[in-house]
Parts: C-alpha cells; structure tokens; sequence
C-alpha cells in the first residue's frame, strides 16, 4: 500500500482525565480511563476544519504497557493525511511515570 503524505503538522499535546464514568454508577480504572482518554487522539489532532471536513475512525487499536497510574494521562498525538482520504491519527500516551503505551486510528476523510 502507498500513500502520499500531503499533511503532516505537528502534534498536539494534553494532559487530561476522565470526570465522569463510561458507565454511570460503575467505577472505572486505570485501563478504562486511559482508553477512553485514547480514543479522542483524532479530535485533539485534526488538520482540517470541522465545518468542512468529517475525520471519521472506523477502529483503534491501543498497546498499553502496564496499568497506567492516577487520574491523568498525557496524549502527544497527530495526525497524517493521504491525498486518498485516508489518514492515521497516533498518540503516545503517558502518565506522570513516563510513557504507558500507544494508540492508532485509521481515518476516512471526507468533504462535508
């Protein structure tokens, strides 16, 4: 498979922590809040404008390299675009330890 990269700026970095649970009344942990955090790498490092463009993820795949400690966890995420409509957003996730793994989500890129 090729792609061109025509889009690649720089990444975007967020501390940030999960206040209300997935699931009301269940308690969640380290794991849950770490993933739930990975999810939103393609919104924290869109290119494009959101009133014209839709960034959609169809899957994530997360490696994690233990069981993430505390509330926080750090994303440095970003984003490359193909001029095929298709992208990659990536995050290093971290907490206050150091790096505690990483996320891939693959993106289908269309005009609105």
């Amino acid at each position: 498979m090729r792609a061109v990269l025509v889009n690649a700026f720089g990444e975007t970095h967020a501390w940030t922590r999960v206040r209300v649970p997935l699931i009301e009344g269940v308690p969640i942990d380290g794991q849950d809040r770490t993933l739930i955090v990975a999810d939103s790498a393609n919104g924290l490092s869109a290119e494009l404008p959101w009133d014209k463009w839709l960034s959609i993820p169809p899957t994530m795949t997360a490696t994690l390299l233990g069981e993430p400690g505390g509330e926080w966890v750090h994303m440095a995420c970003r984003t490359i675009l193909s001029d095929d409509g298709l992208g990659l957003a990536e995050a290093t996730l971290s907490d206050r330890s150091g790096k505690i793994g990483q996320v891939a989500q693959p993106l289908l890129v269309r005009a609105r």
